[in-house]
């Protein structure tokens, strides 16, 4: 088939080939001056021109249209396509959830096992921070407790950080002492990882009450990143009994501990989740 001759008249769809086949505008290519020497490329010849350019490399003519395909720009597609990359692989982390285990003993009690829609590191911040968030601040507030004193996280020397933290808590009983001094070893253990878990040991001494000498009340934390961004929280405890004592003693030392445990984490579950709402809504 012979190429159709070219006028002035078709100097914009001249101009549309030319874009087509080249990537630039070039409307200087066509002579308006001598049309017997410009012509418009056919459908098919189009088509046979475009798959010879894939096909053939970098750089091919075909009939009189030069493809370029620069190294350069091949180079600024993937820096520019990178970002997007990582950020799914971002995302896919985020929804599958942490990989890393704990390696802390979950024996005793349960007292919170649920998920919170905090992020695992806003989680341990309101919960351990080193001076003591706003938030758990307000709660011990609301419980009456005074005398709040959070210590720094230091390094023990088994190379974990701990710290101590002490208060005075109001003491519900309608007999014995009206309020208890209590210090809280925190420990958190090497299986932790920011952004991914943490596992926190606490161990609680009670000092001003009867019998305080007799038992310790043991706690452990665990808090792992979970799909979506939010948090798997698991909290256990238990007593232990450092000095033998009588049957009747332990039997009402540990129902009212375990009681008492049992009131402060509902507690602290329910201000979590308010904290959560309010949170984001922001």
């Amino acid at each position: 088939m012979k190429p159709r001759k070219l006028n002035e008249s078709d100097s914009n769809y001249a101009s549309m080939i030319s874009l087509h086949f080249t990537g630039e505008m070039r409307p200087e290519s066509i002579d308006f001056n001598n049309p017997e020497r410009s012509t418009i490329p056919t459908r098919r010849s189009r088509t046979r021109q475009t798959q010879q350019a894939i096909t053939y490399g970098k750089r091919k003519t075909t009939r009189g249209t030069t493809h370029l395909v620069s190294q350069q720009r091949k180079k600024s597609m993937k820096a520019t396509q990178a970002p997007q990359t990582n950020q799914v692989e971002m995302i896919r982390d985020l929804a599958v959830g942490t990989s890393h285990q704990c390696d802390g003993q979950h024996d005793g009690r349960i007292f919170i096992k649920t998920n919170l829609r905090f992020d695992v590191d806003a989680l341990f911040e309101l919960l351990f921070s080193p001076a003591g968030s706003t938030f758990l601040r307000k709660f011990h507030a609301g419980r009456s407790s005074t005398d709040l004193c959070f210590g720094k996280w230091n390094c023990n020397v088994a190379g974990q950080q701990e710290r101590q933290v002490s208060m005075i808590v109001a003491l519900q009983a309608n007999v014995g002492p009206k309020s208890a001094r209590i210090v809280e070893r925190q420990t958190i253990r090497q299986c932790s990882a920011k952004g991914e878990i943490y596992s926190i040991d606490v161990e609680s001494l009670n000092q001003g009450i009867p019998y305080a000498d007799v038992f310790t009340i043991l706690m452990h934390y665990c808090l792992k990143r979970s799909p979506g961004n939010t948090t798997d929280i698991l909290v256990v405890g238990d007593i232990n009994f450092v000095k033998s004592t009588w049957a009747i003693v332990k039997t009402f030392i540990l129902k009212h501990s375990l009681e008492g445990m049992a009131e402060y984490f509902y507690s602290l579950h329910q201000q979590l989740l308010k904290e959560a709402e309010t949170m984001n809504r922001r």
